[in-house]
């Protein structure tokens, strides 16, 4: 059995030579039992010449099909724009529903009636415990609007006869909220406040449950700050470490691995390196039992020769690392830092290394060679200690920024004299793409708003074009391939490559997804004017949409700024007309910054035949922010430690 709720709205029963929404979800899934909630003004409708009843019993003759019409009729009810009303109204008719056809499909129609109608129903169909299917229908723009007001001009036969999906050109418009996409955008909002709250414990099972609605990163960065948490408050890590020196004909081998004697905080969190092979050699491996004296039998013995390798390239986490030692920037600049790099070309990202770019080794040249002191590390690190201690008043920001201006200003001038006249030149890539117009090699260059091609031949040859990355996907216009290309003001886009041919161009996103009608890719579409988000497909004569979720629109600019002068304006003019005039405003940040002392001891193993120490070995976890531990080295009467000094 199938239940259908619908409210009964203005677009019902039929609406421009369509289909009204309630209509159209009867006439798809054909239910059983269809429950109208009628208002006051829908009910004076219908008391006048049943046009949502008889359009039901004309639908169930033409499909040969018995609709219940189950009349819920609320005539005081006046006032169609208050949500609690409807979502408590609802609410009780949902439980009755439920509670008499516990075994039905239960379908709710999201279409009709007013906005506050609408909400309520979407709410009530994501947070009910036994599954209600919400339907929504597009709206058809195929004839023109009846005035239903003038009910003498109302001909319900006529409207029926003109209803053009009572034939061969019917389309099926419904389609299903998700329900799950929902409660997932809810749930998230609510990790983002729990992690706020620090309730770390609460934020992960949440993220857990909805791990499918979030992207890689947002779970492995909730994940983190919860392992890192609860790290924090578990036992020290003891770890049992044993050393062989073995002899055999003169020559010493040497063997070192451990075993876990109390796993403490690593049940939970465990620290790794970006270089997976320095993690594996640094742990040592685990070694079979034997004891000082032994004879041991060689199985095998495996040559192997290592050559210097030269250091290995920064990656985000080493380069805040050496920062941070350093004493260059402070936590809150050192992802700004990174951002700038990569934005402004000076670095590219080969895996998870950053590599040097052209531009970033000409410029980091020029700077070292005309800007000596500032391009200094010792320079950075003591401006970070004279703005603290600007901070802390002991010294006055005009004698720093003095001290700091005069040797800066005579190098500046000094730069302009050696290079006037020069330009840096930096080497372009030659790429195999040919131009068009003179028949040479594109190179790739550097702009403002990022790299472009550019003919080899400039400049007898001005021929630019943006670079374009394949997608894989073709043109739903003319099956060309799709590329994402950038804008003017550096702003990314898609397009078909066919271009000028084919003028397709599209500031959605990619999907993975196949429109179910035709085949075509899906491409996911955003209306900021609504705050709706749907899957939508662009190949002519399809029209295929699908809606995905809703969120409040922002407010531009202009709009707050209106907002803010209607509000002021209406509790004190003289306050509003006061307020329109700019305003500076000045916001000083400052980070504190927190070391760790750290205390090493060195160990020594004496040269015996099979000889066999075994020493404990702590990882401990920090309180507060800190990271856990690495291993420390505990003898009897002392204990390597690290423990956090307060900045």
């Amino acid at each position: 059995m199938r239940i259908l709720f619908s409210p009964v709205g203005g677009s019902d029963p039929i609406k421009r030579m369509l289909d009204g929404p309630m209509l159209h979800c009867c006439r798809v899934y054909k239910p059983d039992i269809v429950c109208l909630y009628f208002t006051q003004s829908m009910l004076e409708y219908e008391n006048r010449d049943q046009r949502y009843t008889w359009a039901l019993e004309k639908l169930g003759e033409k499909l040969n099909h018995k609709f219940e019409i189950i009349k819920i009729e609320r005539e005081d009810l006046v006032d169609v724009h208050k949500f609690y009303i409807f979502y408590n109204d609802f609410g009780k008719i949902f439980e009755e529903i439920e509670e008499k056809y516990p075994d039905a499909e239960f379908y709710v129609n999201t279409s009709s009636g007013t906005p506050a109608m609408k909400s309520a129903i979407v709410d009530l169909a994501a947070l009910s415990e036994k599954r209600i299917k919400a339907l929504q229908v597009s709206s058809g723009e195929a004839g023109p609007m009846h005035d239903r007001d003038k009910d003498e001009t109302y001909d319900k036969e006529e409207q029926w006869e003109c209803d053009m999906d009572n034939g061969d050109s019917f389309r099926n418009r419904t389609l299903l909220v998700d329900n799950e996409q929902f409660l997932a955008n809810i749930k998230r909002q609510n990790v983002i406040k729990l992690i706020s709250s620090y309730d770390y414990p609460a934020a992960k099972l949440l993220a857990n449950e909805i791990k499918d609605y979030l992207t890689p990163e947002q779970y492995k960065l909730y994940k983190l700050i919860w392992s890192r948490f609860v790290a924090c408050q578990m036992a020290d890590a003891i770890m049992d470490t044993v050393s062989s020196d073995i002899v055999s004909e003169g020559y010493i081998f040497r063997a070192s691995g451990y075993k876990v004697a109390f796993p403490g905080f690593t049940a939970v969190y465990e620290e790794s390196t970006d270089d997976a092979k320095a993690s594996d050699t640094t742990s040592g491996k685990p070694l079979p039992n034997f004891d000082e004296g032994d004879s041991l039998q060689c199985s095998k013995l495996t040559p192997a020769q290592h050559f210097t390798q030269p250091p290995a390239r920064y990656t985000e986490a080493s380069l805040i690392k050496a920062m941070e030692e350093k004493g260059i920037g402070r936590p809150s600049t050192y992802a700004p830092t990174i951002s700038t790099i990569l934005e402004r070309d000076y670095v590219a990202k080969e895996g998870r290394s950053l590599k040097p770019t052209p531009l970033g080794e000409g410029v980091t040249e020029l700077l070292v060679d005309k800007f000596k002191s500032i391009s200094d590390l010792e320079f950075t690190a003591h401006m970070e200690e004279e703005l603290d201690e600007v901070e802390n008043g002991k010294i006055s920001y005009v004698e720093v920024l003095r001290r700091f201006y005069d040797g800066f200003e005579a190098a500046l001038q000094q730069a302009e004299k050696d290079l006037e006249g020069q330009r840096i030149k930096i080497k372009d890539e030659v790429t195999d793409e040919i131009c068009e117009k003179c028949g040479k090699h594109m190179v790739i260059k550097s702009g403002r708003f990022g790299k472009f091609l550019a003919c080899s031949g400039y400049p007898d040859c001005k021929n630019t074009k943006n670079i374009a990355i394949k997608t894989g996907v073709n043109c739903p216009k003319c099956g060309g391939n799709i590329v994402e290309l950038k804008s003017k003001r550096g702003f990314p886009f898609l397009g078909c490559d066919n271009y000028p041919e084919c003028t397709f161009m599209t500031w959605d996103k990619v999907t993975k997804k196949q429109c179910p009608q035709c085949g075509s890719t899906l491409f996911r579409h955003y209306d900021r004017e609504t705050g709706e988000a749907h899957f939508v497909c662009y190949k002519e004569g399809c029209g295929y949409k699908e809606f995905i979720s809703k969120r409040t629109p922002r407010k531009t600019k202009a709009q707050k700024e209106a907002e803010a002068k209607e509000a002021a304006a209406g509790e004190n003019p003289e306050t509003a007309e006061a307020e329109d005039k700019p305003k500076k405003t000045t916001k000083k940040s400052a980070a504190k910054k927190t070391t760790a002392k750290k205390t090493t001891k060195k160990t020594t193993t004496k040269k015996t035949t099979a000889k066999k120490t075994t020493k404990k070995t702590t990882k401990k976890a920090e309180d507060g922010e800190q990271a856990p531990k690495k291993r420390v080295t505990r003898k009897k009467k002392t204990e390597a430690t690290e423990e956090p000094v307060d900045a």
